[in-house]
């Protein structure tokens, strides 16, 4: 009877590593919400103030000439199509 304790020690802990592997195997349920997909159309509003700046410019125009007049200073708001320079 000196072999049933340790029989039954090792039957115990080869249970217990059982149980715990089957426990952490179990999937997982989360609860997630579901909603019904539509096609529309897609509208993204962004804004951002700030500055862009850079080491060097490479700046060529369609053609060759000379600057009369700068019309904006630095840090003045233009828009698309004004004219800065004639």
């Amino acid at each position: 009877m000196k072999w049933l304790r340790p029989v039954l020690s090792f039957v115990f802990v080869a249970l217990a590593a059982a149980g715990i592997w089957y426990w952490r195997q179990r999937p997982v349920f989360v609860e997630v919400e579901v909603a019904e997909a539509r096609a529309a159309a897609v509208v993204a509003d962004w804004a951002a103030t700030g500055y862009v700046e850079c080491r060097t410019a490479d700046v060529t125009a369609p053609q060759v000439g000379r600057i009369v007049e700068v019309t904006v200073r630095e840090g003045d708001r233009v828009r698309a199509g004004q004219v800065l320079a004639k």
